[in-house]
């Protein structure tokens, strides 16, 4: 009866902080324009944040603007497979948004390897790693992917609109520069994180750029055995290509996140 209770309490809470953040949604970028606000500052039971008024608008921003934990599942399965072996990486850290809640549940001995190839992102990201004095936080304006090349980096939609967290690279044949398209240099896992770093989770939201990530992280895979926890990709394709050959199984899914553990470990 008790643990029934539990689960019902459970639900409505969620009902209500979806409501709370759904509502939100529809007034607070229009206040937001109205007040001319250039930034706007928030905080949750993580940190604190100052997120550009332009991605107000976003589903994660809309999260920490009603003072909530964005994808709360995903920070909470973190906390409990942590196992304080190795590092973590975090690629698409966006504005820093979950940056304060990893840096908390490393400690002070380890180390989060942020990596964010927009720069506006970037920017608001350096922001909110000083703002909390997140010193076990390392921060590096980069894509990355299977090999170091160049590519192009789209930043606006077809109509103009940021994309913000959804900026993504740009695999059309069509290399050409403009303002919608940032040309960017790709790195890869293996090249910038030292031979002697253990890492225990590894942590995309690449805009279905993870199968490339991960092809240039191999060394890193093969040797630490990561945990995967990865965002907007193609499942029975990615299954069939790096993930098997490692034996990298599908362990659960945390809000819009897959995660996967290895067999060997």
């Amino acid at each position: 009866m008790l643990s029934r209770l539990k689960y019902l309490l459970s639900n409505i809470y969620k009902i209500h902080k979806i409501k709370k953040v759904f509502m939100f949604h529809f007034y607070y970028p229009y206040l937001a324009k109205y007040f001319s606000r250039k930034e706007l500052e928030t905080e949750n039971i993580n940190g604190k944040y100052i997120i550009p008024r332009i991605y107000a608008h976003s589903r994660s921003a809309r999260f920490f603007l009603c003072r909530e934990v964005y994808e709360s599942e995903t920070i909470n399965y973190i906390k409990k497979n942590f196992n304080y072996n190795g590092d973590i990486i975090h690629a698409g850290c966006y504005w820093g948004d979950h940056l304060p809640a990893l840096s908390k549940i490393i400690g002070k001995n380890l180390y989060v390897h942020a990596f964010e190839p927009n720069d506006l992102s970037f920017k608001y990201a350096k922001k909110n790693i000083k703002l909390n004095n997140l010193f076990n936080v390392v921060i590096k304006n980069c894509a990355l992917g299977e090999k170091k090349k160049s590519m192009l980096l789209k930043v606006l939609d077809e109509k103009g609109n940021i994309l913000g967290g959804m900026t993504r690279i740009d695999e059309s044949k069509n290399f050409e520069i403009s303002e919608k398209k940032h040309k960017i240099e790709i790195e890869t896992l293996d090249s910038l994180i030292p031979v002697n770093t253990a890492i225990s989770i590894i942590f995309l939201d690449v805009e279905s750029y993870e199968e490339n990530v991960l092809q240039g992280a191999v060394n890193i895979l093969k040797r630490y055995r990561p945990i995967l926890i990865l965002e907007h990709f193609d499942k029975k394709k990615f299954e069939k290509s790096i993930i098997k050959t490692l034996n990298y199984t599908f362990e659960t899914r945390c809000e819009n996140n897959y995660i996967y553990s290895s067999k060997i470990q």
